[in-house]
């Protein structure tokens, strides 16, 4: 940076667009240089994070995540995100504990519900599960994901019209959304249901 070499946002935003052109390399050091010239930057350890994350260095990852919640405990993506990795990492009460916060912090964040709702699903907890892709599904009436999880949860739970209807929507959202993959996958589903 020529202007001002300790300016940290200069460096966090030319992280980002380096993020975004997939150049990782030079994003892991713009977001590192931001974080060394402001330490309580949460933005650029959350964003690094996103970045390691990609790079399946997960504890390096876990650990920026940590960090931005330490220096901003209201930060929702944060423990969204941790969340997700604490999931496939398969310890489920951290994951579980992280996407409940989210959720309080942003009531709004309909992915943190149908992530919470699958683990609820995995716990075999499905009354929980369904009214966690219920309320993603009020926040986001296009949440493909929301109706294809819920429609399955419906089909275990033998109640097959109501599946039908959530995979037949899940169908409709994935196809206008491009998703042609999980369009077909939901479709097989569907005519092993009958519909």
């Amino acid at each position: 940076m020529e202007i001002n070499p300790n300016f940290a946002e200069a460096y966090y935003n030319r992280g980002n667009l380096y993020y975004n052109l997939q150049k990782y390399e030079l994003a892991l050091s713009d977001y590192s240089k931001a974080i060394k010239i402001n330490p309580n930057f949460a933005l650029a350890y959350y964003n690094r994070g996103l970045l390691y994350s990609d790079l399946q260095k997960y504890e390096l990852a876990l650990s920026d995540y940590s960090k931005a919640i330490e220096i901003n405990p209201n930060y929702a993506m944060a423990y969204y995100n941790r969340g997700l990795l604490y999931y496939y990492q398969q310890k489920y009460e951290l994951a579980l504990s992280d996407y409940s916060k989210a959720i309080e912090i942003n009531p709004n964040l309909a992915q943190a519900y149908v992530n919470r709702g699958l683990l609820y699903y995995n716990l075999q907890k499905y009354e929980l599960a369904l009214s966690d892709y219920t309320k993603a599904i009020e926040i986001n009436p296009n949440y493909a994901e929301a109706y294809g999880n819920r429609g399955l949860l419906y089909a275990i739970l033998g109640q097959s019209e109501k599946a039908k209807i959530d995979l037949q929507q899940a169908a409709i959202l994935f196809r206008q959304q491009d998703n042609m993959a999980t369009y077909e996958k939901v479709m097989q589903i569907l005519q092993q249901l009958g519909g």
